[in-house]
């Protein structure tokens, strides 16, 4: 993928997070999640966020191509092997 076609999709993403409020899963602050980009799907691993509000904020201000979460409950998510 070209440099032009990477900066117009992150453009993109960027207005989409902004202008969108995403629904944070139920229990939160015990969920892994992984942050992706158009290079590597998931580049960041073990991430947990303490409130919906965190969730968004991070999502505005990094506006990731692809976010996924566990089913799983764990204690400490951001710990997680």
């Amino acid at each position: 993928m070209n440099l032009e076609t990477k900066v117009f999709l992150k453009k993109k993403f960027h207005e989409y997070y902004r202008n969108s409020r995403i629904k944070a899963p139920r229990e939160i602050e015990k969920r892994e999640f992984g942050i992706g980009t158009l290079e590597s799907k998931i580049k960041i691993r073990h991430k947990s966020f303490k409130s919906e509000e965190e969730l968004n904020l991070y999502l505005r201000r990094e506006a990731p191509f692809y976010i996924s979460y566990s089913s799983a409950y764990y204690e400490f998510p951001e710990n997680q092997p």
